[in-house]
């Protein structure tokens, strides 16, 4: 879910991460390598795994994950119960992992929208980046899909308007009060 909300990359290739193909360790950093024809842009991928996050994935593959494989050998990164975790097995898992963990049950295509709102509304004018951390070809992609800015501030202006509505009562409706009273 970290992940995920720091690098939001696609489901389906965020489940197919492998060890020593996606994901590669050294000493003290950890990157992320998708080729081109891993990617539904045909276009390859690569970043480094959140530094905030490498104690945690060096915990997990030490700790839990050998736990999970139970003795088996598996290169895939996320292990299961039941084994290396496939595309559905992640589309199911994240909802209840975030209900449980933030008491919402987020969608995991959800991570994405948030990631490029959060730049539209926080850093507008570095919206350009959005398309290069989607994967995108062209900012019009990430624009027209996941940009959920526009839809958020006039939610937010009109929450304020009707606020301003209740706290002057039903008679002043179209007139702001004046500033001497």
């Amino acid at each position: 879910m970290a992940f995920l909300a720091l690098r939001p990359i696609r489901l389906s290739n965020l489940a197919m991460m492998a060890l020593g193909l996606h994901v590669l360790i050294d000493d003290d950093s950890v990157l992320v390598r998708f080729a081109g024809s891993e990617m539904k842009t045909h276009r390859p991928l690569e970043f480094p795994w959140p530094s905030s996050l490498v104690p945690h994935l060096h915990a997990y593959l030490t700790e839990h994950r050998p736990v999970l494989l139970e003795g088996l050998a598996s290169d895939a990164l996320w292990i299961g119960r039941l084994g290396p975790l496939d595309l559905k097995s992640v589309q199911q898992i994240l909802p209840r992992v975030t209900k449980r963990t933030v008491g919402v049950a987020i969608p995991p295509h959800f991570f994405r929208d948030c990631a490029a709102t959060t730049v539209a509304l926080r850093a507008p004018e570095e919206v350009a980046i959005i398309m290069s951390i989607l994967g995108h070809a062209t900012l019009r992609t990430s624009e027209r899909y996941y940009n959920h800015a526009a839809s958020l501030n006039a939610a937010r202006q009109l929450q304020d308007t009707v606020q301003h509505l209740r706290r002057t009562g039903p008679g002043t409706r179209g007139r702001r009060p004046s500033v001497e009273g």
